[in-house]
């Protein structure tokens, strides 16, 4: 191989992984694409569809934390969940479509053919240096309640 064709595949081979972050860092976990804010909102619909890490751990890691008092660690929430009974479920087709986007916010209007009557809700994402991450004191996802926790039918975790 001659120096410039090394010198050539070396620079591809250095380059690659910074075009790959820049893109808003790839598959990530399970291929979930934390750079696409739609993804992470389907992602984050479909944790209260599954258990343990892709259930409570993964939906703890797609939230924006503020460090609160009576902010609950990712340890206690997959405790919780596991305490309260968990059985994976299928998940239906969720729809996702971004809306106004603000800066480092965005909304992503979401349907859910399982969730709690109307079965449409806004998610509202902050970019972090980690990907998009849904923001619970701003996203209004259970109808009847208007707070930041999914109500769905059918989910892994039976509803109290």
């Amino acid at each position: 191989m001659s120096r410039s064709t090394r010198i050539t595949t070396l620079a591809v081979a250095l380059a690659l992984p910074l075009a790959v972050s820049a893109c808003g860092g790839g598959g990530g976990e399970n291929g979930l694409d934390r750079g696409d804010p739609e993804a992470v909102a389907r992602a984050y619909y479909e944790t209260y569809y599954d258990c343990g890490e892709r259930g409570a751990g993964l939906k703890w890691d797609l939230q924006l934390h503020e460090g609160g008092e009576d902010e609950i660690t990712r340890e206690e929430a997959l405790a919780s969940e596991k305490k309260d009974g968990c059985r994976p479920t299928r998940v239906p087709k969720i729809l996702t479509v971004r809306g106004g986007t603000r800066g480092e916010v965005t909304e992503v209007l979401v349907s859910n053919p399982d969730a709690c009557e109307p079965a449409q809700a806004t998610m509202v994402l902050v970019k972090s240096g980690d990907g998009w991450l849904m923001h619970p004191g701003e996203s209004s996802l259970d109808p009847r309640d208007g707070s930041s926790v999914v109500c769905v039918r059918n989910g892994s975790t039976p509803r109290s």
